[in-house]
């Protein structure tokens, strides 16, 4: 039996309804791939607007907690949309590199351990109690929002087998 690859939508074959949600986003191959759920679409790319830039959680650690998701997840797409994006946010490659081996900083370290755990589950109430005292109720409730929809993202870049974009989005 022949698998066949799993194709993303040309804009002839999408709803209408999932051509007017593209209109005005990033060419990103992961908003293509769920635009093949039309219904879903929109709260898809609402969620990730809202955590990608109306969190109080400050976007460097944000990125570093997505880059070990992704990481840990092994989705190299996620993980170069990151990088990329990271860069642009003037963390230095080093300190994005240290993700792979669990952070350079004791913030880092400790975004890296909450990662790994909600990517494995759940976060532990040993690990939850440290990043409430470092981050405080609002941060680590956004940061665990964070850490679920990046293992969802991952997830579904993996199961439909979603392809890095020939070009940058941006950067």
């Amino acid at each position: 039996m022949t698998v066949q690859p799993f194709t993303l939508l040309s804009d002839e074959q999408l709803e209408p309804q999932a051509r007017e949600a593209l209109e005005g986003l990033p060419p990103l191959n992961i908003f293509r791939a769920a635009a093949g759920a039309p219904s879903v679409l929109s709260a898809f790319v609402d969620m990730a607007v809202a955590l990608l830039g109306h969190t109080e959680l400050p976007a460097h650690e944000r990125e570093i907690a997505i880059l070990r998701v992704a990481h840990r997840t092994g989705s190299a797409y996620v993980w170069a949309q990151h990088e990329r994006l990271s860069l642009l946010l003037g963390i230095d490659a080093d300190r994005i590199a240290a993700v792979r081996d669990g952070g350079k900083t004791v913030d880092d370290q400790l975004l890296c351990e909450a990662a790994d755990e909600v990517t494995a589950g759940t976060l532990t109430p040993q690990t939850r109690e440290v990043v409430l005292d470092r981050f405080g109720h609002r941060q680590t409730t956004e940061l665990v929002l964070v850490l679920g929809w990046f293992a969802l993202v991952t997830r579904l870049v993996a199961s439909l087998d979603v392809q890095i974009e020939a070009a940058p989005a941006f950067g």
